[in-house]
């Protein structure tokens, strides 16, 4: 089956002892250059000397929208320390930043299922410092990991959570609590992990569309002696059923050859888009589907799914951005939905969706600054147009 999740790539920087600095900045700028949509830094780059977090700041700051997974070994770091790492990097990087731990012992566990709930707990512990929507401090009590009262940090955006491998207890945790799920690229392993994890989604009350499928792949060009190997065309037959019949959205290359990089973003990913939008119905990857945690802090009365998606920023109050949103500079408030409009046509089909909804108060803002605080609301609407922030001359 496949999830509608448009299809991204990029590259694993490679785990090597001499990639220095500027080899770092370098693979990173090519990625860029070439479009691709984000890059692994795992843990371990430069030989267990680089700590990941670090690598990514470094990264980070050498450019502009290339999207960073960040990953994480359970037990090398406290998951209270690697929240605020995690939401400092993503707001610095205005929202590029995702998270990934790979599967592995934990050093407050011993065995398997120990070490699935201490992932699980760790998952818990960061998401509960990125809450900033419940006031107070972070609180958690577990088996493994415990937060008396700490500091949340808000992310930029609401940060995806990936988890690698195949153990069963692995699966029910990603279905339970994870955005994505990595594994490798065996179809078998892919069709039982997506029933593992399809069943546990369901069964927490989440939509398995929630989750992204991720594979990371090794291959080349010239002679054909395998999966991802000859030609582009016979890259992008070995990738489509991924795509089509197992659902895969994130495709991530491992290679330290450049021609090979080269080759899958130049020639590979376009062609792999362009025969998945021929095979499956127009629009396919569209529809968003948000969180199951998103929706539940929506207010009656709303049709969120109907929100003209020509809007620049379509805010709930389960989103990150909602915690500084939803009140006015003087006045604090509550609204069900905040439309976030940054032309004139924005307004116009935000104005269209407020008038299906006669019964739901509907406040305008510019700053916020109003005395009144007429600028927010409970439960309603909240058309926001601080985007629109340039004046135009037309005629001096």
């Amino acid at each position: 089956m496949n999830y509608g999740h448009a299809l991204r790539f990029g590259p694993h920087l490679p785990s090597d002892a001499d990639c220095g600095p500027g080899p770092l900045v370098e693979v990173a700028g090519l990625a860029e250059q070439w479009g691709l949509d984000l890059l692994v830094v795992p843990a371990g780059t430069a030989g267990d000397d680089l700590e990941p977090s670090t690598v990514a700041a470094w990264i980070a700051a050498a450019t502009v929208s290339l999207g960073l997974v960040l990953e994480a070994r359970p037990g090398t770091l406290h998951p209270a320390m690697l929240a605020r790492a995690v939401a400092g990097l993503d707001r610095l990087t205005e929202g590029r930043v995702e998270l990934a731990f790979r599967a592995g012992p934990s050093a407050a566990a011993s065995g398997t299922a120990d070490s699935v709930a201490a992932l699980g707990e760790a998952i818990a512990v960061v998401r509960e410092l990125w809450n900033v929507l419940d006031r107070g401090l972070g609180r958690f009590t577990g088996r493994f990991h415990r937060l008396a009262g700490a500091e949340k940090a808000a992310p930029a955006h609401d940060v995806p959570i990936s988890v690698d491998g195949q153990d069963q207890d692995l699966l029910r945790l990603v279905g339970l609590r994870a955005d994505e799920w990595s594994t490798g690229c065996d179809a078998a392993t892919l069709t039982q992990g997506n029933r593992a994890v399809d069943e546990a989604a369901r069964g927490a009350g989440r939509d398995p569309r929630e989750i992204r499928r991720r594979v990371t792949i090794r291959g080349g060009f010239g002679r054909r002696t395998g999966r991802f190997t000859g030609t582009a065309a016979d890259w992008v037959n070995d990738l489509l059923p991924l795509v089509v019949e197992h659902g895969v959205g994130t495709i991530v290359l491992d290679t330290e050859e450049r021609d090979v990089a080269a080759g899958f973003a130049s020639e590979v990913a376009p062609a792999l888009r362009a025969a998945v939008d021929a095979v499956l119905p127009r629009g396919w990857s569209d529809a968003r589907v948000r969180r199951s945690a998103v929706r539940a802090r929506r207010r009656p009365g709303i049709d969120y799914e109907g929100v003209p998606p020509e809007v620049a920023e379509v805010i709930e109050p389960g989103d990150p951005a909602y915690a500084r949103l939803r009140s006015g500079y003087l006045r604090g408030g509550a609204p069900g939905i905040i439309l976030r409009a940054a032309t004139n046509e924005q307004v116009i089909q935000a104005l269209a969706f407020a008038r299906r909804h006669p019964g739901v108060a509907l406040s305008r803002r510019s700053a916020g600054h109003g005395v009144s605080g007429r600028s927010t609301n409970d439960g309603g609407i909240v058309i926001d147009v601080s985007l629109m922030n340039a004046i135009e001359v037309l005629d001096r």
